[in-house]
């Protein structure tokens, strides 16, 4: 069992949700500094080929991807297990993410995290503690399987951890700062 996946047992709703809003805060703040950046500038955001406006669309798939398996613990679904490796499953979400507008993309990432941060909250107790496995993995509980889809290495829930210091880049790089 690795660290982080020891960090998430037991991991709060409450707690969660102050991760998921403590990290926002940071990244909106990022986002909102870089208001006036090429968006569609690709190779700008880390060492690859995505622009900021990839980042975000990254970041909203991954939240898309925490409801989903949020909305089949509570039908009962067992979701599909992950197809292709991590970075294709990136380019593939960043793709789709693509084919939206800027302002599209900007407001459904918004709404997105909106809907994340109220679902969580409202979940009555048992259904975060419900176990529900994914492909042959052996059951976790949902907020294990929520955290690790949300996490960063070692962070249950600090997906944006991974992607501020690229902002923070960014930013001083296009000389906003």
């Amino acid at each position: 069992m690795g660290l982080a996946k020891l960090l998430t047992v037991g991991t709060s709703q409450a707690d969660a949700v102050a991760e998921l809003e403590r990290l926002d805060e940071q990244y909106q703040e990022l986002l909102r500094s870089l208001a006036s950046a090429d968006w569609e500038r690709r190779s700008t955001i880390g060492d690859g080929d995505w622009s900021l406006r990839d980042l975000v669309g990254h970041v909203m798939s991954w939240e898309e991807l925490a409801l989903a398996a949020i909305a089949d613990a509570i039908s009962g679904r067992k979701p599909p297990p992950p197809s292709g490796d991590i970075d294709q499953i990136n380019q593939d979400m960043v793709e789709r993410q693509r084919q939206l507008s800027l302002e599209a993309l900007r407001s459904g990432a918004t709404a997105t995290h909106a809907r994340l941060i109220q679902t969580i909250s409202e979940l009555p107790p048992e259904t975060w503690t419900r176990p529900m496995a994914l492909g042959d993995d052996p059951p976790e509980e949902l907020g294990e399987v929520v955290g690790g889809v949300l996490g960063a290495e070692d962070h249950p829930f600090g997906h944006l951890l991974a992607h501020l210091d690229d902002l923070r880049a960014l930013n001083l790089a296009s000389g906003l700062d």
